[in-house]
């Protein structure tokens, strides 16, 4: 069945498709960068721009966020990320338009939660590096690069290393005796763990 009725030859159709599915890729591409930048500031309780989007309870304002971050541009003009489709603009009764999201704010509830409970992460004590690259080189001259999702920092000296993975299977604490994973995904991320901690 041709879902272009107005297209006629299969090469018009083919290229199509693709114009089509780029614009989607493209779309993800930024929706995921606008993610990966709201998770960066949410997980770390110290993170600078908190000041300016948590509210008088200590919430993140994801309103707040999107109306000054709905999109972000490279100094050569082109967008970097943008919020488009992931949130609503209504207008209040003084006329004034707002952009919110329940989306959003789902999502950021969410990472607070993991920061606050699975993480421990306490605000003014614990020192948070999201997406921290480190590098080191072995004793045969080789050169190791990688980069680290989220470290924390702890007073008393500890490091703690958090490698984000997605999965529709529950890891359980990678106990593979309880664990849907894999048995060698579960041993390829101990080691890439154990490497990080070298690193550091």
């Amino acid at each position: 069945m041709n879902k272009f009725p107005n297209l006629t030859s299969e090469e018009d159709i083919f290229n199509k498709v693709i114009e089509l599915d780029m614009a989607q890729w493209h779309f993800v591409r930024k929706a995921g960068k606008a993610l990966d930048k709201i998770f960066g500031i949410v997980i770390n309780p110290n993170h600078q721009y908190n000041k300016y989007y948590l509210d008088t309870k200590g919430e993140f304002n994801i309103d707040k966020f999107i109306e000054d971050n709905a999109e972000w541009k490279n100094s050569d003009g082109k967008s970097w990320y943008d919020l488009e489709g992931m949130y609503t603009e209504k207008v209040l009764p003084d006329g004034t338009k707002v952009k919110e999201s329940e989306v959003l704010q789902s999502f950021v509830e969410q990472i607070q939660q993991i920061a606050k409970t699975k993480l421990n992460i306490k605000q003014f004590q614990d020192k948070v590096f999201y997406q921290y690259t480190a590098e080191h080189v072995t004793k045969g001259g080789k050169g190791i690069r990688g980069k680290m999702d989220i470290v924390v920092v702890r007073p008393g000296g500890r490091v703690d290393i958090y490698d984000i993975k997605t999965s529709t299977k529950a890891a359980r604490n990678l106990d593979p005796q309880i664990s849907e994973w894999d048995p060698d995904k579960i041993k390829a991320t101990e080691y890439q763990l154990a490497i990080y901690g070298r690193m550091l």
